[in-house]
């Protein structure tokens, strides 16, 4: 195992560790959020479980890619405010975000495989976003990882997976339950079957996990047209048909747009006009 810190300015920069080398040649990312500590927590595991095994190959993991965020709990880099995965493929001369991003796409461009690892909040099922139509080799990746929904993402661009997708990558985003607080029993499920992934593809030795897949195209998300407390009423992994109520702010009906799966509600607390409710994957 090698680790290597990547610096963009004094003090600033990340950690990035590589096992084995040669092809193939994967990169996992986590902590492009500072405030989705749930992947952070999965690749920390992964790096461990790699150091006692034989590789065939190269990994490379950026645990905490965003790491000022994560010191001070924030979504966003708090010197440039910038939201770290919407400002790829980076620019070498422009904000502290932006760099961090250029020195991130370097390596994703000397990679074969890149899975960039998110936190979906407390309620949420552990789902694979995909640009599904627009890239089969983003599909294709999907396929080699043991999770069981894989869904089309919105392809916003600015993002990790989706511009390593459009330039011909196998990319994909895992979101796994859990933010800023998490469970350890999930980090490490997810930990596995990245490992089952890597295993898929010749790096390890083990057994692979073998899971049947559901496809959706794509998601919906909802937010709140209203101010107060929020009560939920429906459950993550819950079908609910077009007009359903999914939750209520002060007595008031959200209902869901159209039929799906719930992939991700909000927790009930207080919300605000345009805060996140829930997120409704659709059928193919």
């Amino acid at each position: 195992m090698i680790v290597e810190r990547v610096y963009i300015a004094q003090n600033i920069g990340f950690t990035v560790y590589t096992f084995g080398k040669g092809a193939p040649r994967v990169l996992i990312v986590a902590g492009l959020h500072g405030d989705e500590v749930v992947g952070v927590a999965t690749a920390r595991i992964l790096i461990d479980k790699l150091k006692n095994m034989t590789i065939r190959g190269t990994v490379k993991i950026i645990p905490i890619a965003n790491e000022l965020g994560l010191y001070i709990g924030s979504r966003a880099n708090p010197i440039d405010g910038k939201d770290l995965n919407r400002v790829f493929p980076g620019n070498e001369n422009g904000t502290v975000s932006e760099r961090l991003a250029a020195k991130i796409w370097s390596l994703a461009l000397e990679s074969d495989y890149i899975i960039d690892l998110h936190g979906c909040g407390e309620l949420c099922i552990p789902h694979i976003l995909t640009l599904f139509i627009s890239s089969d080799k983003s599909a294709d990746l999907a396929k080699l990882i043991p999770i069981e929904y894989v869904v089309g993402s919105q392809a916003i661009r600015g993002q990790l997976f989706v511009e390593a997708a459009y330039v011909g990558k196998h990319a994909v985003l895992i979101e796994i339950p859990g933010t800023r607080s998490f469970r350890w029993s999930i980090a490490e499920d997810i930990a596995m079957r990245l490992l089952s992934f890597l295993a898929s593809i010749g790096i390890v030795k083990r057994q692979s996990m073998e899971i049947k897949q559901k496809l959706f195209k794509g998601y919906v998300s909802i937010v709140s047209n209203y101010e107060g407390l929020l009560r939920r009423c429906v459950e993550p992994g819950a079908e609910v048909e077009q007009g359903m109520s999914i939750a209520e702010v002060e007595g008031e009906k959200i209902v869901a747009p159209v039929s799906g799966f719930v992939v991700m509600v909000t927790e009930s607390k207080f919300v605000r006009i345009r805060d996140s409710i829930a997120r409704i994957a659709t059928e193919p």
